[in-house]
């Protein structure tokens, strides 16, 4: 089985051999190549593939021959022999390269013999000090919704090799610069971000990198990265928060008894031109702290990124126009109540735009589970708006429990009125209020019993005083009109007239007439419930706005307060 395979991979990587491009008189009698022997160790099985019986190996030397379907011997001109020694010179080139530089200035600063693996030794046999200074070049993005923050940085990484060999012929206090590339053969510390989702560096031709030294041994190591890491954010005051991000670097590999991370300058830099904008940002160091996992405590560095939310973005297009929606809201109030139309219209429109505002105020800002502040002022303007066409509701509902009041006062007085004028089957009185007045008497009758039953008096401040709770009401006559028309019914009587002339007016028989006191019941009970309704009206007007200036007060004070 394992020949088999042997020969499928020879024959395979044969073929590729002899498929490339063969310059001109080429005859195609060239070996194979020979790194296909070295690099699969394959002498014995290619023997016996060929078939010639040869071992592979003659005088310490690596035989290899094209294999051809046609039996030839082997000669001169189509063997390519490579000795084990050359092979293994090689290669140990090849790996001595990894180690140490080619570049001979790269190989002034790295020694022969310079482990890049072996934590550089400090004086006192202490952790190696390893400086960190960054500083902020700008704030690409903030994304709200996914709680990331994108920073484009310059870091800067010192720390004291004393195994390399500083450049030659600088002062005390220069700094020399060396090819980056000399991080490849050197000691370097394994410091990486916590919590970064990616970390690029914004490369044209070269990689952003510098490598700089002194004649001291100090190192300065620079590069320009841009992190894109996780920030979680908490939007319970929004838009009156601020957020607070941290850019974390740790040690991977080296714990805090080899490697101390300390800060070059306290003080993170950040360029001019950064501009944002619905936020003020800054930046804060934090002082080396311990991380602890299962495997040691290592060493940590912090900046502190605090985001502050700009308000007046918020103000001029939330707050401003939802609480002039809500005083419009109160115009609503000066409109007589008999207004219907034009109320409701006005107020159920208003409750809709704000319905609709809140809608996209809750689109733009960010989706979280809980309530923010911009949440509890639309709330609290929508709830406002649907008082007021509460209100307007009750009060119209007062003046329809009055109006049905009135009317059934207006007819229990008049079955009442009805009831309390006496009949008679004699000629000499007055037909009742049941029978009509046709049936009444023809002969003379004697009109005061009736005329001290209602006066005159009182029957003017009867119709002074009644009122009929509805468009119509009715007008008491005129007194002389009154006064005129009495004197004709006595003459009328005195002379004898028939009782269709000496009877009581018929207007007056089949009209609601009340005494004084029952009038004034019926006024009171239907008026009542009006009454209210205009007390609602007129305290709502007051009442509103300031349980709204008072709730404004106590929202503007709490948040505001929790923002400093």
């Amino acid at each position: 089985m394992q020949e088999i395979i042997l020969k499928v991979l020879y024959l395979l990587l044969n073929n590729i051999w002899e498929s490339r491009p063969r310059p001109n008189g080429d005859d195609g009698r060239h070996p194979s190549p020979p790194f296909l022997v070295a690099s699969l160790g394959l002498s014995h099985g290619l023997s016996s593939i060929r078939g010639d019986g040869r071992d592979g190996f003659e005088h310490g030397m690596v035989v290899v021959s094209r294999a051809k379907r046609q039996a030839e011997p082997a000669s001169p001109s189509t063997t390519a022999c490579l000795t084990v020694d050359d092979l293994s010179a090689q290669c140990s080139d090849w790996v001595g390269q990894t180690k140490r530089p080619i570049n001979p200035t790269l190989r002034a600063v790295v020694p022969e013999g310079y482990d890049q693996y072996v934590l550089p030794k400090t004086p006192d046999g202490g952790p190696l000090p390893v400086y960190i200074s960054a500083k902020v070049r700008d704030i690409q993005k903030i994304d709200e919704q996914n709680m990331e923050v994108t920073i484009e940085w310059y870091l800067r990484l010192f720390w004291v090799d004393s195994g390399l060999t500083p450049p030659a012929n600088i002062t005390e206090d220069q700094w020399q610069n060396v090819a980056p590339d000399i991080t490849d053969y050197i000691w370097l510390p394994t410091t990486y971000i916590d919590h970064a989702k990616e970390v690029t560096k914004p490369t044209l031709l070269i990689r952003p990198e510098s490598f700089r030294m002194k004649n001291s041994g100090l190192i300065r190591y620079s590069m320009a990265v841009t992190t894109r890491m996780s920030c979680p954010m908490d939007f319970s005051a929004y838009p009156f928060d601020h957020q607070v991000c941290y850019f974390r670097m740790e040690s991977y590999q080296f714990t805090s008894k080899q490697v101390s991370y300390k800060w070059f300058n306290p003080v993170i830099e950040r360029s001019n031109n950064i501009r944002l904008g619905q936020f003020d940002f800054d930046f804060y160091s934090v002082q080396q702290q311990n991380t602890s996992h299962t495997t040691g405590s290592f060493p940590l560095l912090m900046v502190e990124v605090v985001l502050k939310r700009r308000i007046s973005y918020h103000l001029m297009n939330t707050f401003l126009p939802s609480g002039l929606f809500v005083c419009v809201s109160w115009l609503t109030f000066l409109v007589p109540a008999d207004q219907i139309p034009g109320r409701m219209v006005l107020t159920i429109t208003t409750l809709l735009t704000l319905v609709s505002m809140f809608a996209a105020v809750r689109e733009e800002s960010p989706k979280v589970s809980y309530a923010k502040a911009v949440d509890q002022w639309m709330i609290m303007c929508i709830i406002f708006v649907f008082l007021v066409l509460f209100e307007f509701t009750g009060v119209i509902r007062m003046y329809e429990l009055g109006r049905r009041a009135a009317e059934k006062d207006t007819n229990s007085s008049t079955e009442r009125t009805h009831a309390s004028i006496p009949s008679t089957t004699t000629p000499n009185r007055v037909p009742t209020a049941t029978s009509p007045p046709s049936e009444a008497s023809s002969q003379p009758s004697v009109i005061p019993s009736t005329i001290d039953l209602v006066s005159h008096a009182s029957r003017r401040s009867m119709q002074k005083q009644q009122r009929v709770w509805g468009d119509k009401e009715v007008v008491a006559s005129e007194e002389d009109g009154t006064r005129s028309k009495q004197a004709g019914r006595q003459q009328k009587e005195e002379q004898g007239e028939g009782c269709a002339s000496t009877c009581l007016p018929e207007a007056f028989l089949y009209t609601s007439v009340k005494p004084v006191g029952e009038a004034v019941k019926v006024r009171k009970g239907g008026s009542s419930w009006r009454d209210w309704g205009d007390r609602v009206e007129s305290w709502s007007l007051k009442v509103f706005p300031l349980l709204f200036v008072v709730g404004n007060l106590c929202y503007w004070a709490y948040w505001l307060g929790r923002r400093r």
